[in-house]
């Protein structure tokens, strides 16, 4: 049975609100339908090849069919900009505006963000991205809101941070950092938030001394022989 991540807006807002988020913002959508164009361009052989060929242990098939790399893109749930938001700079500041009514981004308070550190070149976390939707997940499970993973073209860098949703979420941005050296659109359409539902558990690590044989052989095939025997197709609508 498919579990479902349900998401409205908060019911508190107007009805001239919630009709213009019903409108203008877009839906919380599968990941997958983000699927960056840059690895859609990449060849499929990384040697300059037009076929394929072993190289060494391994072959010359490249990271666009590389599972465990395309699985982080395509999983989970994306939300994505309403709107373009254009970024300034001067010498010593960024400044973003936008066009919109419905408000793209939020700040944060210096004293709250200031000793946060920040990937090198990026500015403080002193934005937040306006999350326009509640949302609940079944019972026993939460949220990983994180940045786009492996997006590292993205002019941003969104926080991350884990939410118990079985109660229902709440309001609040998710907090983000803007490259010092972007200017210019941010369009509408980016992807900014990655979020991953998952169950709660109980785990504990074991280091095993004894252990039985793993048959991992993926030197049978020249290519795909974790897709044929390992790998596992996940689903998200």
């Amino acid at each position: 049975m498919k579990k479902i991540l349900s998401y409205w807006v908060e019911s508190f807002s107007s009805q001239n609100a919630k009709k213009g988020i019903d409108l203008l913002v877009p839906r919380i959508e599968p990941a997958k339908k983000f699927f960056p164009e840059w690895l859609k361009n990449i060849d499929k052989f990384y040697d300059g090849s037009n076929k394929i060929r072993v190289l060494g242990w391994s072959s010359n098939v490249g990271v666009k069919y590389c599972n465990p790399f395309t699985d982080t893109l395509t999983s989970g749930y994306m939300l994505s900009l309403h709107c373009d938001i254009l970024v300034e700079k001067d010498q010593e500041n960024q400044k973003i505006s936008w066009r919109h009514e419905l408000v793209p981004v939020t700040t944060r308070e210096f004293n709250l963000i200031k000793d946060i550190p920040s990937p090198s070149n990026f500015g403080f976390f002193e934005y937040a991205w306006e999350v326009f939707y509640r949302m609940k997940l079944p019972k026993g499970y939460s949220a990983l809101f994180t940045h786009p993973i492996n997006r590292f073209d993205l002019p941003f860098f969104t926080a991350s941070g884990i939410v118990d949703a079985d109660y229902g979420m709440g309001g609040g941005g998710v907090s983000f950092c803007i490259d010092k050296n972007f200017e210019g659109v941010i369009p509408a359409g980016t992807p900014i938030v990655q979020i991953f539902p998952f169950k709660r558990d109980d785990w504990k690590s074991e280091y095993l001394q004894n252990t039985k044989e793993i048959v991992w052989n993926p030197r049978k095939n020249i290519s795909g022989w974790y897709r044929k025997n390992v790998w596992k197709r996940k689903n998200y609508e």
